[in-house]
């Protein structure tokens, strides 16, 4: 199985990356899919991609970082994105946290890098919290990539599945979703078609409950972070969540991996 969004390049992975990928090796996580959020970010991904042909990168900015970006900042991806296969993310909208870029600026990036993802015929890999309406509509309007597009820790309505499927939509889930009182992520996952179903670990981010993180550490801020081999433990929520097997669901989601990243393995 691949990891369908992580971020190995960040520097909370510099002690001890090598030895995160081989414990996430050993308990079947072949391949992760790692993302860049800032304008910063996107050399450490390409360095760490080929240096590493399990990495598969993705190249763009976040919503969180639209802000200040140099005024070459779309050349600049697309630089980055011409030199490997690779995917388009993390980008997206965001209207849940405070303190970043307005909605308009946030679509502007967005789009332009969804154009990107068209002409190179690359898969798009999304951030969005409550901006699910305003994703959708752009979508409808501009066209998704015929490569298709993962909704990364997908936290939308089960309503919206089916016309975001239909727009060309991936989901993928975390660790987090697999807490108790997690009700309507629960009824969520097992919404989503078989053929349309991945999952993550957002490293080193989205720590799921005990006993899905048996690889996390607590870090000296006291958070734990999350590490791409708690996958294995993960399958087993998910599986139970979706009423199959563990083998079941493992099968399923190498399938959809290989057909969703077929551009770019």
């Amino acid at each position: 199985m691949f990891d369908m969004h992580c971020h190995l390049h960040e520097p909370v992975f510099d002690a001890d990356r090598e030895l995160v990928i081989a414990r996430a090796v050993e308990n079947g996580i072949t391949g992760f899919v790692t993302n860049a959020g800032s304008i910063n970010d996107l050399s450490a991904v390409q360095e760490l991609a080929a240096s590493d042909d399990r990495i598969i990168p993705c190249f763009g900015i976040h919503p969180w970082f639209t802000t200040n970006l140099p005024k070459n900042w779309l050349e600049i991806v697309q630089n980055f994105l011409s030199k490997t296969p690779s995917g388009v993310g993390e980008i997206g909208l965001d209207l849940w946290r405070k303190n970043i870029g307005p909605l308009e600026e946030q679509t502007t990036v967005f789009r332009e890098q969804l154009a990107i993802a068209r002409e190179l015929n690359r898969p798009a890999m999304i951030h969005c919290l409550k901006a699910y309406d305003q994703i959708l509509e752009i979508f409808r309007s501009d066209g998704g990539p015929q490569a298709g597009f993962l909704l990364h820790a997908y936290s939308g309505p089960w309503t919206m599945i089916e016309p975001l499927v239909k727009m060309g939509a991936y989901f993928s889930f975390s660790h987090a979703t697999l807490a108790p009182d997690r009700r309507k992520a629960h009824k969520t996952i097992s919404s989503i078609p078989d053929e349309r179903f991945l999952i993550e670990s957002d490293s080193p981010d989205l720590v799921g409950p005990e006993p899905f993180r048996p690889f996390s550490v607590r870090m000296e801020s006291g958070r734990f972070r999350q590490e791409p081999a708690n996958i294995a433990a993960a399958l087993t929520g998910f599986a139970d969540f979706r009423g199959i097997t563990p083998e079941q669901l493992r099968k399923q989601i190498e399938t959809n991996t290989q057909i969703f990243l077929q551009t770019v393995l």
